[in-house]
């Protein structure tokens, strides 16, 4: 049996819609896992050198080192850190990867708490207070380098501690000695207004990223309606070419028809003629 032309070319027109049908669904899909909202990073949610100018301005008032570290533990920012730190413990490769693991594991440990007090590797006080945004956390700040009074630091320790490092062991006592010494009456209100601090910085992180994703999400819509707009327009010329082949092979049918009805009057005719007359 012939194949009719005019039928493959709308079965193929067909095929074209349900892959452009296929486009727009994927297309689709594509947008909404977009949308799904990311894990939050600190410098993408906040000014850093505002940030920066507030731990400054801190700083000034407490006198006490502060760092800031982000989402993964890497410092963004510090203030007023002391010789033991600066001089030694981030100088070496074994003392530095201590830091790194204490901050890693007080992340792990903060969970709800406004606040967590603990002794790093390298044996030296702070607190940690976690920074939230939209329930993710996103940062945690430290209040580090200093002493409780009535506290004695464990020489021994930190002897054993600087022959293992290769650090001078008479400066690296020195530095020790230098740590400002505080009441834990004096840390507890320190610690509080850093908490406050903490949720000055969550909220302006929340506010910046609530507008952020309100932006991105009139972004994509913008996007995702254009690209509807585009391949709706092409259904548009698919099936109008569907239709002018329906049409014209409706107009082949009729003319076929009109050409049947022809050819059958003029057949009868032929009868008529050929027909003998009786009487």
């Amino acid at each position: 049996m012939q194949s009719d032309p005019l039928f493959d070319e709308i079965l193929q027109q067909n095929k074209i819609l349900e892959r452009r049908n296929e486009e727009l669904q994927k297309l689709v899909e594509a947008w909404q896992a977009n949308a799904k909202i990311p894990k939050i990073k600190f410098i993408n949610s906040l000014d850093m050198h505002e940030i920066e100018n507030m731990i400054i301005r801190f700083y000034q008032v407490y006198k006490i080192p502060l760092s800031l570290y982000d989402e993964s533990g890497k410092l963004l920012f510090s203030m007023g850190w002391k010789n033991i730190c600066l001089r030694f413990h981030r100088t070496n490769q074994t003392t530095l990867s201590n830091c790194r693991e204490s901050i890693r594991y007080v992340q792990n440990r903060l969970g709800d708490s406004d606040c967590f007090s603990f002794q790093c590797k390298n044996n030296i006080n702070a607190i940690a207070i976690p920074i939230e945004a939209q329930k993710q956390s996103i940062g945690t700040l430290v209040i580090s380098q200093f002493l409780y009074e009535g506290e004695k630091p464990d020489y021994d320790q930190f002897r054993k501690q600087s022959y293992e490092a290769e650090f001078n062991y008479n400066d690296y006592k020195k530095a020790i000695d230098e740590l400002p010494v505080l009441s834990s009456a004096q840390v507890e209100s320190i610690t509080e207004h850093y908490m406050l601090f903490a949720e000055m910085i969550s909220y302006l992180a929340s506010r910046n990223l609530q507008y952020f994703e309100q932006q991105n999400t009139a972004l994509q819509k913008m996007e995702i309606c254009s690209m509807f707009k585009e391949k709706l327009e092409e259904q548009s010329m698919i099936i109008k070419a569907t239709n002018q082949c329906l049409m014209q092979q409706h107009q082949e049918i009729e003319n076929l028809r009109s050409e049947l009805t022809h050819y059958q009057k003029k057949a009868q005719k032929e009868t008529a003629k050929k027909s003998p007359v009786t009487f």
